[in-house]
């Protein structure tokens, strides 16, 4: 079987929009992710100098540490712009054989660029509230969607 990996963004994600406590929107679809089988990924653009702050939120955001298959941050000294840095971050994800099914992004073009990247993942963003909602994807994302975010059934 195909493994599934859910890609993250930290920042306005995992994070509440303007500040540093978890998302607890995010936290329940990351945690009905992974108990369905997914490995988590988190693409952010923040420093590698934040890992430290990084790694300490996700050990409490009630997801399982070791759910998270890789941790990706911007290099140091890095120049460029977010969707400049999650292009290589995606591509390096993809040159190792990482598919995303789910991509959880508060930047449109960040997630016009998942899209790309991997077509046929479901993209989810989340708005100024943390709130996801369905930005694209084929016509199974509205099913996911309702069922990791809302926990409705099947159908």
């Amino acid at each position: 079987m195909r493994r599934r990996y859910a890609v993250f963004d930290f920042d306005g994600v995992l994070t509440l929009p303007g500040s540093m406590g978890p998302n607890p929107w995010a936290v329940a679809v990351a945690e009905s992710l992974v108990r369905e089988g997914s490995v988590l990924v988190l693409v952010s653009f923040r420093s590698q100098r934040d890992r430290n702050l990084v790694n300490g939120l996700l050990s409490i955001i009630g997801v399982p540490r070791e759910a998270w298959g890789l941790v990706l941050l911007r290099p140091e000294g890095f120049e460029g712009g977010e969707v400049e840095w999650k292009s290589i971050a995606y591509r390096k994800l993809r040159e190792r054989g990482i598919r995303a099914w789910v991509v959880n992004e508060d930047n449109p073009g960040v997630l016009e660029l998942a899209g790309d990247t991997w077509p046929g993942a479901c993209l989810f963003l989340y708005d100024e509230h943390g709130v996801p909602r369905v930005y694209g994807g084929p016509r199974g994302c509205l099913t996911l969607y309702n069922r990791v975010v809302h926990g409705v059934g099947n159908g």
